[in-house]
């Protein structure tokens, strides 16, 4: 069963970021806003490209 959790801004993406989660040698998203929500949004489907949810 999915569930979306929350939500996030993609604010750039760079090589090297110097954040101890950006792997070495790749491109790193720079992600900002991050929301964790209160409640799950349950029995969602997730996809393999970003996508938007429509309630």
């Amino acid at each position: 069963k999915g569930a979306i959790i929350g939500s996030v801004v993609i604010a750039d993406c760079v090589q090297n970021h110097p954040s101890v989660w950006a792997e070495k040698g790749c491109w790193n998203w720079v992600l900002k806003d991050a929301v964790l929500f209160d409640k799950p949004i349950m029995n969602v489907k997730g996809k393999l490209s970003f996508w938007e949810y429509n309630q």
